[in-house]
């Protein structure tokens, strides 16, 4: 079935992008999701529409990600744990503690979009990856000390 995609579909294409995909995917997923319209003349013309209005508000939060990502950059964070004798950590530091902290700076982050490459087990500090935006990432210094 051809069919043209009112919003972004990850592994497949943007917003406006004709494809040929499989009939069941079509009718069981995307249509009833509202991530595409049956290719025909008319469906064309409303997704122009959405289009432009999706490069127009996709300027607006490119932009909010990266004033957001530059306040990130400029931030440090202190977590305290319980520790052993050798500075290893009870248990790997969170995700959820660096989301907490960075609330507590008055910075609000999806949990999901916060990277930890390796599991934080030791006091130390750490760079941890937030991604804002498929385009824009930031750094945060985490210090990872021992609770007193």
């Amino acid at each position: 079935m051809k069919v043209i995609l009112t919003k972004n579909v990850e592994n497949l294409g943007d917003i406006g992008a004709v494809k040929l995909v499989a009939d069941g995917y079509a009718r069981n997923y995307l249509l009833p999701g509202g991530f595409a319209l049956k290719a025909t003349k008319h469906s064309e013309q409303q997704v122009e529409k959405m289009k432009s209005r999706y490069i127009a508000e996709k300027g607006k939060i490119l932009q909010k990600a990266k004033d957001a990502a530059e306040a990130i950059n400029k931030t440090e964070i202190n977590i305290s744990k319980n520790v052993h004798e050798e500075k290893k950590l009870f248990g790997a530091l969170s995700v959820s503690e660096i989301a907490d902290a960075l609330a507590e700076k008055n910075i609000n982050v999806d949990r999901k979009s916060i990277i930890i490459k390796e599991a934080i087990k030791e006091i130390g500090i750490y760079d941890i990856e937030i991604k804002l935006h498929p385009e824009v990432s930031a750094s945060v210094k985490v210090w990872v000390t021992a609770k007193e």
